[in-house]
C-alpha cells in the first residue's frame, strides 16, 4: 500500500488493500420507530426514544393519560434537557 502522506491513510484503505470488504451499515430513522420517536443506532438494531403518549420498542403502542401513563416533562429531567416518555418511564435527553 503506498500513500502520499500518513495522513491519507486509513483503516478503510488498510483493510481494502488486505482484501476485506466491510458491510455497509443503514442508520435508522424516524420510520423504525412507526414515525413516533426518534431512533438511535442502526436498522438492524434500532432503539427508539418514544414521543410523549406512546411506548413499545417501535413506539407502537399509545398510551392513556391517566395515573402513571401521563407524559413526562423537562421538570422531571430538572429542567435540564428533553423528557421522552411517560412519568413511569422516561429518558432525559440532557443539555451539555
Amino acid at each position: 500500500i503506498s500513500c502520499e502522506a500518513v495522513s491519507s491513510c486509513n483503516f478503510t484503505s488498510l483493510l481494502s488493500f488486505a482484501g476485506v470488504t466491510l458491510p455497509t451499515v443503514s442508520m435508522c430513522d424516524a420510520s423504525d420507530c412507526g414515525g413516533k420517536g426518534v431512533c438511535v443506532g442502526i436498522k438492524a438494531f434500532p432503539l427508539c426514544l418514544c414521543e410523549p403518549g406512546y411506548t413499545g420498542a417501535k413506539c407502537q403502542t399509545k398510551v392513556e393519560e391517566t395515573g402513571s401513563t401521563i407524559p413526562c416533562t423537562a421538570a422531571d429531567c430538572n429542567g435540564k434537557g428533553l423528557c421522552l416518555g411517560i412519568k413511569a418511564q422516561f429518558v432525559c435527553l440532557c443539555e451539555l
